[in-house]
């Protein structure tokens, strides 16, 4: 899910949670593996434009209880403010997790093969009905 992490929501839409597995290169074999989330705190999501311009800012996020069956697995849920929040428009923007390790570093998601920053992508959608 690191390097094509694909999250889609609809306008107006309330009480989504957005779950996903957040992944590291593994430096032994160059493959993707669930991150460990064991220790970290502050978890968050954030989705901007392509200009900076931020449409959800740090929306908090939640790791499962057990990494060990659910590795890397987080979910953030987009409550009423977020859902209604006028920035939150129909298109496709830049999605970013971040989070604390237990020693304070400041880590980010997703991260593509050669463990370079990027970004997944958030699709807003306006709904059908």
């Amino acid at each position: 899910m690191a390097d094509n992490m694909v999250v889609t929501a609809k306008i107006g839409e309330t009480g989504k949670e957005i779950s996903v597995v957040l992944k590291n290169t593994d430096p032994a074999t160059g493959a993707l593996v669930p991150k460990n989330l064991t220790g970290y705190t502050d978890l968050k999501m954030q989705v901007e434009k392509s200009n900076g311009t931020v449409i959800i800012d740090q929306v908090a996020c939640i790791a499962d209880p057990d990494q060990t069956v659910n590795t890397g697995k987080i979910t953030c849920t987009l409550d009423v403010t977020v859902a209604a929040h006028p920035a939150l428009i129909i298109g496709d923007f830049l999605l970013e997790f971040s989070g604390l390790t237990s020693t304070g570093k400041k880590r980010y998601w997703p991260t593509n093969k050669q463990s370079t920053r990027t970004y997944g992508r958030f699709i807003v959608q306006k709904a059908l009905s």
